[in-house]
């Protein structure tokens, strides 16, 4: 009988300590966290030309192979609404820029010219993102870097 108040005191004891525990309060966003877009698996970056304008879409990677159809309906025109999509990024993400291009014969994805690429690996180091580019695409020597 003494058994049955000894747990119901060690229960009540428990919940008490699970109740006050930090690691509660943890689940909540740190105020001090960095904003920002993140994906599990970082992002792929893709870009093309067309009709003399550079478009772009940005998605979350995965590891099944991307779908061409959804990489043009989230296409976006114009590489400055680019830069806005990667300083939205949370600091630290990886962005895969035009890997896995051999996959796709309708669409002939290419990097910007070089001033451009320049901006864009500049912008990645300063928001501490880990840009890598894809080889067969040649890259410009900066975006190697990150």
């Amino acid at each position: 009988m003494k058994q049955i108040p000894l747990l119901a005191f060690t229960l009540l004891l428990v919940s008490g300590c699970i109740l006050s525990s930090p690691f509660v309060a943890a689940t909540s966003p740190s105020p001090s966290a960095t904003p920002g877009e993140t994906s599990f698996k970082g992002w792929n970056l893709y870009t093309w030309k067309e009709q003399g304008l550079y478009y772009w879409s940005l998605i979350p990677a995965t590891n099944a192979q991307p779908d061409l159809s959804k990489i043009r309906t989230q296409a976006k025109p114009g590489l400055s609404s680019l830069t806005q999509a990667l300083q939205s990024l949370a600091r630290g993400q990886e962005v895969f820029w035009n890997f896995q291009v051999a996959l796709y014969s309708s669409l002939q994805f290419a990097l910007p010219p070089a001033s451009e690429q320049e901006n864009l690996c500049l912008l990645a180091r300063e928001r501490s993102l880990k840009l890598q580019v894809a080889t067969e695409m040649s890259p410009v020597a900066t975006c190697q870097n990150n």
